[in-house]
């Protein structure tokens, strides 16, 4: 693929990523706190990243976000603010530790193991929820939002909510994720970069 070839494959890429990350929390929105436990926005922000590539994954993050809340009032304003940030991180951060990992390895461009995989969602899920943790602080400092009603954002708030009742999205993801890509890459799907 050629240059011109590859930035129209990852623009629509990422669109349709955008699309997946609007439609797959409305398939579970009826299970209450379904989006704080099981994080289906994400899964499709981390492939953009793995996929596409840091800068694609660094918009589709923010890009969805913005317009699940403009179409679906999904996520609500007080966690949107600091969702966008958070899901920036993890598409940035996925595409360029599978980069990094990608040019440490001998093997071929677009050639993907599942352990490098892993690594990457590993590192990007550790930044976005930090980065996500900082964004609640901000956010309630300045006064934009509220995300817990006044009630002060503590370290373990902090733990419990991004990584206690996260935990079965970020198994689901460490799962998933890996599975997704292997299958597309055995299918021919992945190009060579």
């Amino acid at each position: 693929m050629n240059m011109k070839q590859t930035t129209i494959r990852n623009i629509a890429l990422t669109g349709l990523f955008i699309a997946l990350g609007i439609a797959l929390p409305m398939t579970i929105a009826h299970i209450p706190q379904s989006g704080q436990i099981f994080l289906p926005m994400h899964i499709p922000v981390l492939l953009c990243g793995l996929i596409c590539g840091w800068q694609y994954g660094m918009f589709c993050g923010p890009a969805t976000v913005g317009l699940s809340m403009l179409f679906t009032n999904m996520p609500p304003v007080y966690f949107a603010i600091p969702m966008f940030f958070e899901l920036a991180v993890y598409g940035l951060i996925a595409g360029l530790v599978i980069k990094i990992i990608n040019g440490i390895h001998k093997e071929p461009k677009g050639v993907i193991q599942k352990l490098d995989c892993v690594l990457a969602l590993v590192a990007a899920m550790l930044c976005g929820r930090i980065v996500l943790g900082a964004a609640i602080v901000v956010v309630d400092m300045i006064g934009v939002a509220h995300p817990f009603g006044g009630v002060p954002y503590t370290f373990a708030a902090f733990i419990t909510g991004t990584f206690v009742t996260a935990l079965p999205g970020l198994a689901i993801q460490l799962v998933l994720i890996p599975t997704i890509m292997l299958a597309l890459q055995k299918a021919g799907l992945l190009s060579k970069k």
